[in-house]
C-alpha cells in the first residue's frame, strides 16, 4: 500500500490552476511534515474464521445488491453481531486510545496534493486531494472533516487517503471543517456548519465538476467525519430537494456523525471528559480569529474570552453561527426545504440542522457509522434519535449501522482496519455501478507471519502485540517493521516489572516497564 507512490499524474505539475466562471481549483505540492500519519487497528486478536474476516464481508456486501440501503444495515448488522466474538478486539474503553502508527510520508505521493478552491460567493475552501493513477474517470468522494480539523490535518486525511485512494477505486478531497482557524481567517466569519455546511460541500462539488479536472469524476459521493458529517446529511437533503441545481450525488456517508447539531455543541462544552479540551480550544482559536470576524470584534475584547465559562463558551459560538446564518439568509432561502426562510434566533439555526427530523427529505443512498461507546458525540443525544426517527418514519435510503464498541471515529481500532475499511467501502461501491466493469482479481505474494518475525519468533507466556509500525521510503525494496511486545513478566520476568504490577495491566494501558521491542526488516 505505502509504496504506491511511483506514479506521475502527467496532468498535473507543481502547482496547478484551474479557472472557470463560477469558481477556481489550485492543485500545489503538499507542505513537507515530520508527521508519522496514524490508522487505526486492532491488535492481540486471532485470525477471524472464513465467514467472519473481510473478504466474507465483502462476499455478504456484494451478494445483496437488490437490497435497499435500510435493509442491507439490517443484515449487515445482524452479520456483525454474530461475528463479533471473532471480529471485536480486546481494547481498553477508549478506542482513541490506541493506535497502530504507519510512517506514511503523505508529501513525497506524487498522487497527492493540497488544493484550494475558490467557490462563486468567493469563500475559500482549502484540503488535500488525491488522484488515482488511471485517467480514466472515476468515482470523486468529497470529504468534510470535524471540529477544528484543519486542511493540513494529516492524521484525518492520511486514513481517508489508505481507504478510498490506496485502498480503493476512488480520487478524493479532504476538506477542512468551516470550524478550522484557517477556514474562519480567510472568510471572516464564524460558523458550525448547519443550514450552509451541506450546501458548501455540494458547491465545492459543483465547482470541481466544472473544473478542467472534471472529466475523470464518475460520480461524486459525499462523506463526513463527525461534525463533517452533520454537513454530510444537510448536503443530503439539499441534493434530493434540488435535483437540478447540483450535480447528481450518488451516495452519501458519514462516521460517528452529529445528528442533533445542539446537543453536540452543548455536550463538548459541558461533560467533564472533553469540555476542558473543547473550551481551551475555543479560547485559543478565538484569540486568533479575533481580528477577522466582524461579530467578535465588534461585540468582545479579547480580553472577554479568558473569563468566559462553559456556558458562556456555547452561547458565544452559537451566537456568532447565527449571525453568519442571518446573513446568508437575508431575503429568504433559497434552497428546499427552507425555502423562503431566513435565520434570526438561535432556535432557527439549530432547527435547521436536526438531522432527526430531515432525514425525510433524503432520496439519497445515505450510509451511517455509529459506535454505541462514543464518548464524543454522544449516542443517546445523536444516533439513538435518528433511530427513533426512522422507526416512526422510515427512509428506504438511510442504512444505520450501530457498531458495538469504536468510541468517537475509532471503528478500526476495535474491529480491526480490515473489517471496518472493507464494510464502509464496499457499502459505497454499491453506489458506484460504473466500477464492476473495471474489477479485477490480481495474485499477490503475501508477507506471511514467519517473514514478519524473522522465520522463528514465537510470543513468550503472557505476550501480546500491543504496537506495531511499518517505516518506508518511496522506492525502498525494504520495510521495516518495529513491533512492541507487551509483557506482563511470566516469560520474561524482572523486578521492575513485577514492581509496576504489569500482570494487571493491559496492552494499551501499562508503563514502559511492560513492554519490549522488536525491530524486524522485511523484503517487499
Amino acid at each position: 500500500m505505502v509504496s504506491r507512490f511511483i506514479a506521475v499524474l502527467v496532468f498535473i505539475c507543481c502547482c496547478v490552476s484551474s479557472a472557470n466562471a463560477v469558481g477556481t481549483v489550485e492543485l500545489s505540492a503538499l507542505n513537507e511534515s515530520n508527521w508519522p500519519g496514524f490508522f487505526q487497528e486492532g491488535y492481540s486478536h486471532s485470525t477471524p474464521s472464513a465467514q467472519c474476516d473481510h473478504q466474507a464481508f465483502a462476499e455478504f456486501i456484494r451478494s445483496k445488491r437488490s437490497l435497499t440501503p435500510a435493509q442491507i444495515s439490517r443484515r449487515l448488522q445482524a452479520k456483525l453481531r454474530a461475528c463479533e466474538p471473532e471480529v471485536l478486539y480486546s481494547t481498553p474503553n477508549v478506542e482513541l486510545q490506541s493506535y497502530v502508527s504507519l510512517k506514511y510520508p503523505i508529501h513525497l505521493s506524487q498522487q497527492v496534493h493540497r488544493v484550494v478552491i475558490q467557490l462563486p460567493n468567493g469563500r475559500i475552501v482549502k484540503g488535500s486531494m488525491g488522484f488515482q493513477k488511471s485517467r480514466d474517470p472515476r468515482p470523486l468522494m468529497v470529504v468534510r472533516c470535524g471540529l477544528f480539523c484543519e486542511a493540513n490535518n494529516l492524521f484525518t486525511t492520511n486514513a481517508l487517503i489508505m481507504r478510498f485512494l490506496e485502498e480503493g477505486p476512488f480520487h478524493v478531497v479532504v476538506l477542512e471543517s468551516m470550524t478550522a482557524t484557517d477556514y474562519i481567517v480567510e472568510n471572516h466569519r464564524l460558523s458550525l456548519g448547519g443550514l450552509y455546511g451541506g450546501r458548501e460541500v455540494l458547491e465545492v462539488i459543483q465547482v470541481l465538476k466544472d473544473s478542467d479536472y472534471g472529466s475523470l469524476f464518475s460520480s461524486f459521493h459525499v462523506h463526513g467525519i463527525s461534525l463533517g458529517g452533520n454537513s454530510a446529511l444537510m448536503a443530503a437533503v439539499y441534493a434530493s430537494q434540488n435535483p437540478d441545481r447540483f450535480p447528481k450525488i450518488s451516495s452519501v456517508s458519514a462516521i460517528c456523525p452529529v445528528i442533533d447539531l445542539e446537543g453536540s455543541i452543548s455536550g463538548i462544552y459541558h461533560r467533564s471528559l472533553v469540555n476542558q479540551i473543547s473550551t481551551r480550544m475555543t479560547n485559543s482559536q478565538l484569540h486568533e480569529v479575533y481580528e477577522s470576524v466582524d461579530y467578535l470584534n465588534q461585540n468582545y475584547s479579547p480580553s472577554d474570552f479568558d473569563d468566559l465559562d462553559s456556558d458562556e463558551y456555547m452561547q458565544l459560538i452559537s451566537d456568532a453561527a447565527v449571525d453568519d446564518a442571518k446573513n446568508l439568509t437575508e431575503g429568504g432561502w433559497d434552497l428546499a426545504p427552507f425555502k423562503g426562510e431566513e435565520i434570526s434566533t438561535r432556535y432557527d439555526f439549530y432547527r435547521a440542522s436536526r438531522m432527526q427530523d430531515l432525514q425525510k427529505y433524503i432520496k439519497i443512498p445515505t450510509y451511517l457509522f455509529h459506535a454505541s461507546n462514543d464518548k464524543v458525540v454522544l449516542h443517546v443525544d445523536n444516533f439513538k434519535k435518528m433511530q427513533e426517527s426512522l422507526e416512526a418514519r422510515p427512509n428506504p435510503y438511510m442504512s444505520l449501522l450501530q457498531l458495538e464498541r469504536g468510541d468517537h471515529c475509532a471503528f478500526g481500532m476495535a474491529y480491526g482496519w480490515n473489517t471496518f475499511s472493507t464494510i464502509q467501502r464496499e457499502l459505497l461501491l454499491r453506489e458506484a455501478p460504473e466500477m464492476e466493469t473495471v474489477a479485477q482479481e490480481f495474485e499477490v505474494d503475501r508477507i506471511s507471519e514467519g517473514d514478519w518475525f524473522g522465520g522463528s519468533y514465537d510470543l513468550g507466556e503472557g505476550e501480546s502485540f500491543a504496537r506495531y509500525s511499518f517505516h518506508h521510503s518511496p522506492g525502498d525494496l525494504f520495510v521495516e517493521l518495529h513491533l512492541k511486545i507487551f509483557t506482563t513478566g511470566d516469560s520474561d520476568w524482572s523486578p521492575r516489572r513485577y514492581l509496576w504490577k504489569c500482570h494487571e495491566k493491559t496492552p494499551s494501558m501499562a508503563p514502559s516497564a511492560c513492554y519490549r521491542t522488536k525491530e524486524v526488516r522485511l523484503s517487499l
